[in-house]
């Protein structure tokens, strides 16, 4: 009797470590849905303009790629009034030994 007993609650706690791994799989599933309907709310898409790929993310276009040929464009003359980096710098609140890199 008693080892009937034993070999019940042997097969019963043999299944617990897959119940829990089933348990993690749908957490891990619920999470990557989630993600997925948030990624799909932040970015659009629209007709992408010159240089653009038509993909938005807050509702500025994600460029393309640029490389060192490009470098130019960093430095132009209307980057600041268009950008408004001095307002973003400001608003960062940054202490005098932090540093900011654009790239």
């Amino acid at each position: 009797m008693m080892n009937s007993v034993m070999a019940k609650m042997s097969k019963t706690l043999a299944i617990l470590p897959l119940l829990a791994l089933g348990s993690e799989l749908c957490t891990a599933k619920k999470a990557a849905i989630a993600t997925l309907a948030v990624s799909e709310q932040t970015y659009t898409q629209k007709t992408p303009t010159r240089g653009g790929t038509g993909k938005m993310y807050m509702d500025r276009e994600i460029s393309q790629v640029m490389g060192h040929l490009g470098a130019g464009w960093l430095e132009r003359s209307e980057r600041e009034r268009e950008e408004r980096t001095d307002l973003l710098v400001k608003n960062l609140d940054l202490k005098p030994d932090e540093t900011v890199a654009d790239i």
